[in-house]
């Protein structure tokens, strides 16, 4: 499904909820009652949180609508605008850390980084990121923006480059790339586009099969990069989860 078949469907469901909370509103308002008076106040501040959420979502869709669909191999840089651990109803389903950049002309973009494997967890396996990294000196910072991209493929750089992956338990990550975050000038990143409430990247780790997931998808592996001033030295850091070779 593209982009214009999703925004159609979410329009109608949007469209179908607000008339049931307009219809909703009618009722309450005159019934008398004035219960029934809060509720029908509720029920419109309801409606217009829906309305606003429509509005941010289709002016996104808009943004990138045929530039990029859901499923590109895209490339993204920029400056940090924020960085959070994941927000969730349920801590257990808290699996990774968002960095906004602004990408030049095409708005924020988020890069969501894993920070564990609930496909692992729930299939009994170890949830932990093997984490590698690769540091090395820059001379300029890349340019701010989002462009489609070819592959990246860890093989290539494990060929090149000697990378030792460590595993890392979920809190001490978190907080590990939240401070690389906040002290980047700008970060890179290379993964998989998607636009929900927000556009943006994710599956910024290797895509060959593991113990909770065994499908492979070669060349499409991601990874996140951050720029550094003092010292002037860059990171790329890659994403393994266990059963991954």
């Amino acid at each position: 499904m593209d982009l214009i078949q999703a925004s159609l469907q979410f329009d109608q469901r949007r469209q179908s909820g607000l008339e049931r909370s307009e219809g909703e509103c009618e009722n309450a308002e005159h019934s008398g009652s004035p219960l029934e008076g809060k509720k029908a106040k509720a029920l419109h501040r309801e409606a217009a949180r829906r309305s606003s959420l429509w509005k941010m979502r289709e002016a996104r869709t808009r943004l990138h609508e045929g530039s990029f669909r859901r499923g590109d191999f895209v490339w993204v840089a920029g400056p940090v605008v924020s960085c959070v651990v994941e927000a969730s109803y349920d801590p257990r389903k808290v699996d990774h850390v968002w960095i906004d950049l602004h990408a030049g002309d095409q708005d924020v973009i988020r890069i969501a980084l894993n920070t564990c494997s609930l496909k692992n967890r729930y299939a009994g396996f170890d949830s932990r990121v093997r984490l590698g990294g690769i540091i090395s000196p820059w001379q300029e910072l890349p340019a701010a923006g989002i462009r489609k991209c070819q592959s990246l493929d860890y093989a290539k750089i494990e060929a090149e480059s000697s990378v030792v992956y460590v595993e890392q338990e979920q809190r001490a990550l978190e907080e590990l790339l939240l401070e690389k975050a906040h002290r980047a000038v700008a970060i890179e990143g290379w993964g998989e586009y998607y636009v929900r409430e927000n556009a943006g990247i994710h599956q910024l780790h290797s895509r060959r099969g593991s113990f909770g997931m065994p499908t492979d998808f070669v060349g499409r592996d991601g990874a996140v990069q951050f720029y550094f001033d003092e010292p002037r030295t860059r990171e790329l850091l890659l994403f393994k989860f266990a059963g991954q070779p």
